[in-house]
């Protein structure tokens, strides 16, 4: 699964607590989420 695939699951599944995604070199991949949120999010990556 690439990392605009996950994104776009988190997008979909936690609409506007999915912040910002950013792809571009030299960093590795990052999503940014509401931090009120994030243990839904955790859990979600967790399970699913």
């Amino acid at each position: 699964m690439t990392p605009e695939e996950i994104f776009q699951i988190l997008k979909d599944k936690f609409t506007d607590s999915i912040l910002e995604f950013e792809n571009e070199l030299p960093t590795e991949p990052f999503i940014k989420v509401d931090a009120l949120e994030l243990n839904k999010i955790c859990e979600f990556l967790r399970d699913d």
